[in-house]
């Protein structure tokens, strides 16, 4: 009888640790990241074996050492000024992960632009970093790490050692990365030359931001983590990252249509589940544009998994591609 209930017991513990691995999973976490980032983002090696990644550099930001992998492309001018993509990585991943999952780094050799991609902050090891952006994620967040000065920072270091366009540097990003995106188009004003947001979200619309930016939103409408309806996130572990509910994403795409100025209704190109809206006539040139994705889950459209775990990314569109694309038809002045 006794053996039998310690069989029992033993089968519950084995239960319970798999539905704890399987919602951690469910975040869109790596856990499979080889080397580690010390409290605060500080980059160590978890063994004398781990390679460092290929680009990886860092500078320094009040007082911090922050990190990014730089690819600069296999077949650009030494001479000529290049754009800049930076990619900001999703809640619980880092720079690594990033340019896995999106293939900016392949785009960036075919068309000539240089790919950063930063890493956030965590307590250490580099598979759970996040940023803040207000309402959002976790240790960067409770901490008020100051990401808008670490971006700031980077794209001054681009613009001054690698040849950067100041008048073409761009930031995109997927989930809490994308919530930074757009944190940034609003606080850093005269830097960026456009944004594109993959399943992000705003907090609020009080405060205008500080300059017109062209603006890309991409959005699956089956993302339970980030729901395109607002509110809190549809993933228990999520929530406890937040301090604000999302916005609904027709207030976020209302909120920049207004003010870069555009006309209220945009033309509309529908293409399978695909579903692109472009408002026209913005002020200065700083167009909006909504793309949405029927059944999309919360995943980079086109690119590839975080872990097996993760939403599948739909097959009919590749954000990276729209990005560029998007980014290609605005310069900053």
């Amino acid at each position: 009888m006794m053996n039998k209930y310690l069989r029992t017991g033993h089968v519950l513990f084995v239960l319970l640790l798999l539905l704890f691995v399987a919602a951690v999973i469910g975040t869109g976490v790596d856990l499979l990241a080889q080397r580690r980032i010390g409290r605060g983002g500080q980059i160590g090696r978890k063994s004398p074996d781990d390679k460092t990644p290929k680009g990886l550099r860092s500078i320094n930001v009040n007082g911090k050492k922050r990190f990014y992998l730089l690819h600069e492309p296999s077949r650009a001018s030494a001479i000529k000024k290049k754009p800049v993509v930076i990619m900001l990585h999703g809640g619980g991943g880092n720079g690594e992960i990033a340019q896995r999952q999106t293939g900016f780094s392949q785009k960036a050799d075919k068309e000539g632009f240089i790919a950063v991609f930063p890493y956030g902050s965590g307590r250490g090891g580099d598979n759970l970093l996040t940023w803040n952006a207000e309402g959002c994620c976790a240790y960067a967040m409770n901490n008020s790490i100051d990401d808008v000065a670490f971006i700031s920072r980077l794209i001054d270091t681009l613009i001054k050692d690698h040849n950067a366009d100041k008048g073409r540097i761009y930031a995109a990003g997927h989930s809490n990365g994308a919530m930074l995106s757009l944190h940034l188009a609003r606080e850093m004003k005269g830097k960026l030359a456009g944004v594109a947001s993959v399943a992000g979200a705003l907090f609020d619309t009080s405060s205008p931001p500080a300059a017109g930016v062209p603006v890309l939103l991409i959005h699956g409408e089956a993302d339970v983590m980030v729901p395109m309806e607002g509110g809190m996130s549809g993933r228990k572990q999520i929530v406890q990252a937040q301090s604000k509910p999302y916005l609904p994403f027709a207030d976020m795409v209302s909120f920049w249509q207004r003010h870069n100025g555009c006309d209220e209704t945009p033309d509309v190109i529908r293409n399978g589940k695909v579903t692109t809206k472009r408002y026209m006539n913005c002020d200065d040139g700083n167009g909006v544009e909504v793309v949405v994705v029927r059944d999309g889950g919360h995943a980079w459209p086109g690119g590839k998994k975080g872990h097996p775990g993760s939403d599948t990314p739909a097959k009919e569109l590749s954000a990276t591609d729209a990005a560029w694309e998007f980014f290609s038809r605005h310069r900053k002045n």
